[in-house]
């Protein structure tokens, strides 16, 4: 059964050709992500990225409780973690941008190519994980002084 991950268009992980909704969008983004690195990735670098809004301890538990989520979806091994560092390994799942930058006619954009998705998704990080403080809070406040009352 071959895992599909697409980061063209909606992104989406597609184990065995069904689509699978990850519960957490984090690790969806973790994958894509791990993806184009063209190296193992420090947990500590990978956890700041992600969840930029808490300190060092806390956004390394955030990280370990995405884990999981992630794992379930992909081929056994397709993850290599140890204490310090994540890597995706390309040969257990297929990624349609690895694949496209495999084509010939597309290698000398290659680069180009790896280093406009990091843009991409360091932009999405930015402007998403700095409206989902503003939304906690939404979520988390008590009623009365969301409408206004009890002042």
């Amino acid at each position: 059964m071959e895992t599909r991950l697409y980061l063209f268009g909606l992104p989406r992980v597609e184990p065995g050709g069904t689509v699978v909704n990850l519960e957490r969008r984090k690790a969806l983004a973790l994958a894509a992500y791990l993806a184009l690195a063209e190296r193992p990735r420090p947990r500590d670098e990978l956890a700041a990225l992600l969840w930029p809004e808490l300190n060092q301890e806390r956004a390394r538990a955030a990280l370990r409780s995405t884990l999981p989520n992630l794992t379930s979806q992909l081929p056994r091994g397709a993850l290599a973690a140890d204490r310090r560092t994540l890597v995706l390994r390309h040969e257990a799942l297929w990624v349609d941008v690895l694949a496209a930058l495999e084509d010939k006619s597309l290698l000398r954009w290659g680069a180009q190519v790896r280093y406009s998705f990091h843009l991409l998704f360091q932009q999405y990080a930015t402007e998403r994980l700095a409206a989902e403080p503003a939304e906690q809070a939404e979520r988390c406040a008590p009623r009365p002084l969301l409408r206004g009352a009890g002042r």
